[in-house]
């Protein structure tokens, strides 16, 4: 079994440039996984970084017609 080390440097995965960093905002260049298929007329990319805890809560809750300003379930 691969640690996550062994994956980083493993050849075949830095030979199909398997893994690519990014620059995110607040956390620096991180290290992720690259789409794993490819295709020449459509190829993917990031769009939209993995946000930070909470970063997304206002949207969420607004899609499901609720607010941020409701307290929290009970129980919760």
């Amino acid at each position: 079994m691969n640690s996550i080390e062994d994956l980083l440097d493993h050849p075949h995965l830095k030979a199909v440039d398997f893994f690519e960093d990014v620059e995110h905002p607040t956390e620096g260049t991180l290290r992720t996984c690259r789409f794993p298929l490819r295709f020449s007329r459509t190829p993917a990319s990031v769009t939209r970084l993995a946000p930070n805890l909470g970063e997304h809560n206002g949207e969420v809750l607004a899609a499901s017609g609720d607010s941020e300003d409701l307290p929290p379930p009970a129980g919760a």
